[in-house]
């Protein structure tokens, strides 16, 4: 069995993966709800939630809820994107009750405690303020502020520091009666466990009625492209340059994520870190970046460098960018994908990795695909399949910028 999947009778989902040989499991709740989710007066919410969930629950105080596994060596964590929320831990599995307890705990009885929240409100807000202070961070934010304007994902996830400021305990209840509910779930586990001992003795943890409705997303304005520049202190320039790209669902997203890998991922031979890092020596750090939404999707590049290397560096850039959109050598796109594979078998190894993207995946295909058919439909790509991507996504008169120049 690579993995099982079953809905719950009370509407969770669940994805269930036994990886024999190990004492270490890794279980998580991937909600289907993040900062896109949020109203207008919630700007932040879903953030501020998710710090929230491990101050207190109807039987234990903060600390109980931080000190529960950390006691036994385990990992308790949680993050929130623009569309879900992900509470998760780690642990050896002979605490695989503790840690399933605790999660369902957490999930079910948070309580949002008043004597907790302006505490943790100075936390998020300090988070922040730190973050302005970061541009090569904010200067994402910006630039898909101005890709997606006036659409809840082109919003921070972390809010503003006004909109922080209006949330009551009542705002959490709200949210979490709104968002947080089995239809809306995944439960994952990846861990050594059978199959019929986890039926019996943890699954029913989670079966519990939770009640909601899966709330309709609003869907993305007409893109625009377009040019910005802002003034900021310091002695660096900063540029993102891209597009809207392919959605999660989209059967072009996989060719993406070769194209992507092979003009500036991880590898330290992309396209942009050889022309424009190795032989030229023009930028601190260049990279591409390609992010699958459930109805659409964001493409960008982005660097930092001397101003007065600026016009250069942006001519190195759309150089690289036109080379793809004119072809690729068979050796070249021989090497994409074997390395492209070779990362999807490695990511594979990372187990608490593995078990979030399993629960990931339900949310956007409502299956998990066997890796063995990824790593075939790589196989199956072409050079003009990629050079066809190229040419929709990077077209000179669909890129759009946003630069912040020294002042």
């Amino acid at each position: 069995m690579d993995h099982l999947h079953i809905r719950l009778a009370n509407g969770m989902q669940l994805v269930f993966k036994q990886v024999p040989a190990t004492e270490i499991a890794h279980a998580g709740l991937v909600i289907n709800a993040g900062s896109r989710d949020e109203a207008a007066q919630e700007w932040g919410l879903a953030h501020f939630f998710e710090h929230m969930l491990f101050k207190g629950t109807r039987k234990r105080k903060a600390y109980h809820v931080i000190s529960r596994l950390d006691a036994v060596g385990g990992e308790l964590n949680a993050y929130t994107t623009r569309e879900r929320t992900c509470l998760h831990a780690s642990f050896r599995q002979v605490h695989a009750s503790r840690a399933l307890e605790l999660l369902a705990d957490i999930y079910f009885e948070a309580s949002f405690p008043e004597r907790e929240l302006n505490r943790e409100r100075e936390v998020v807000l300090e988070e922040i303020r730190m973050y302005a202070d970061e541009h090569d961070e904010s200067i994402l934010d910006d630039f898909e502020e101005a890709l997606f304007a006036g659409h809840p994902l082109g919003r921070p996830i972390l809010g503003t520091e006004d909109s922080l400021q209006s949330f009551t305990r009542q705002s959490l209840l709200d949210f979490k009666a709104k968002h947080y509910h089995a239809a809306n779930t995944v439960l994952s586990y990846v861990g050594p466990m059978s199959w019929k001992h986890f039926e019996r003795r943890l699954l029913p943890m989670f079966n519990r009625p939770v009640d909601g409705k899966i709330q309709a997303r609003s869907p993305v304005p007409a893109y625009v492209p377009f040019h910005k520049k802002l003034e900021k202190p310091s002695n660096t320039a900063y540029m993102v340059l891209g597009n809207r790209a392919f959605a999660a669902t989209d059967e072009r997203r996989l060719g993406m994520l070769v194209l992507n890998n092979l003009l500036g991922g991880e590898s330290m031979n992309s396209r942009l870190n050889m022309s424009i890092r190795e032989r030229n020596g023009l930028v601190y750090g260049i990279e591409s970046n390609y992010a699958p939404y459930s109805d659409t999707g964001i493409f960008y590049i982005y660097f930092s460098t001397d101003a007065r290397k600026l016009p250069r560096v942006q001519q190195l850039v759309q150089a690289e960018l036109q080379k793809l959109q004119k072809g690729i050598g068979g050796m070249q796109l021989h090497l994409a994908k074997q390395q492209f594979i070779s990362r999807l078998l490695m990511a594979e190894e990372n187990r608490s990795g593995l078990m979030l993207a399993l629960g990931h995946s339900l949310h956007d295909h409502g299956r998990v695909e066997p890796l063995a058919d990824i790593i075939a439909r790589v196989e199956a790509l072409t050079a003009n399949d990629l050079v066809d991507l190229a040419q929709q996504v990077f077209a000179p008169d669909q890129l759009s910028s946003f630069v912040y120049l020294p002042r």
